[in-house]
């Protein structure tokens, strides 16, 4: 556990009752491991069936803290919590014989909506959203079928920056957010139809800028098909940091061609010997 929230290095020998770390830096993993939960328990807490709860993994919804290879005790209850509080934090109660109220579920897929495009809606505050007396958890989430229908309508043609950041590992720490405050990186702001709101979106012209400039241990563990713990282990050892302009942090992000550089020094030291 202490290895895969980067606690402790994974090469490290030392016997476990050996092992040195940072103890401050360590409070928030400890945190998290502690609220740590298996599969059925995270069920429980968001009142989801097995079928529901592999549909909001599937898409992405619900996310495990940590691979099943390093705990079975994968899920983080409080991320159950906050996606519970995000959905119900203006809802309404209604009678459950409220014919007007559908499940969230069951309206996103009459209306043939992605139930994670659903979601996002619903906690945005884009459609409302109420609870039907007497169900509890994401069972009692109710939305109007002609305000899910709306969502149908077409967005911008281009990804926005949130997907972008998921894709390549930078969704948790807004790392590409600041790294567009700063003037960093390119992106677009567009108005969205689905949202009422406007958002920032980037090209595959700003796409590409973003690769040729930096990486990231995500795209690094799958362009060279290595566990992200030994990706940032070979960059430590190489000595390449983070970028961080007059010692602002950025989050996980490296300029690829410090990145490029420190390849080509492993590379040929791996033919010399």
């Amino acid at each position: 556990m202490l290895e895969h929230f980067g606690i402790v290095d994974p090469e490290d020998n030392r016997p476990d009752a050996r092992l040195t770390f940072d103890a401050k830096l360590a409070q928030p993993a400890f945190a998290r491991a502690r609220r740590l939960v298996v599969a059925k328990s995270m069920r429980q807490q968001l009142g989801v069936s097995v079928g529901q709860f592999e549909i909001l993994v599937d898409k992405k919804v619900l996310e495990p803290a940590v691979p099943q290879s390093v705990s079975k005790l994968q899920w983080d209850i409080a991320d159950a919590d906050a996606l519970l509080g995000d959905l119900t934090k203006d809802a309404v109660t209604v009678k459950g014989t409220d014919a007007d109220w559908l499940p969230l579920g069951v309206a996103a897929a009459r209306a043939r909506v992605d139930i994670a495009h659903a979601i996002d809606a619903a906690r945005e505050g884009v459609i409302k959203v109420a609870l039907k007396d007497g169900l509890v958890g994401y069972a009692a989430i109710c939305v109007r079928q002609s305000d899910i229908n709306k969502l149908q309508e077409k967005p911008p043609e281009l990804r926005n920056l949130g997907a972008f950041a998921k894709e390549i590992g930078l969704h948790n720490s807004g790392a590409l957010t600041a790294l567009f405050n700063a003037g960093h990186i390119k992106a677009t702001k567009l108005f969205n139809p689905l949202t009422r709101r406007h958002g920032l979106y980037v090209t595959d012209a700003d796409i590409s800028a973003f690769h040729a400039k930096f990486t990231t241990p995500k795209l690094l563990s799958i362009r060279e098909k290595m566990d992200s713990r030994l990706i940032a282990r070979k960059l430590r050892n190489a000595g390449i940091s983070r970028f961080a302009p007059g010692g602002r942090n950025f989050g996980p992000v490296y300029l690829a061609d410090d990145v490029k550089k420190a390849c080509s020094v492993d590379t040929s030291r791996e033919r010399s010997d």
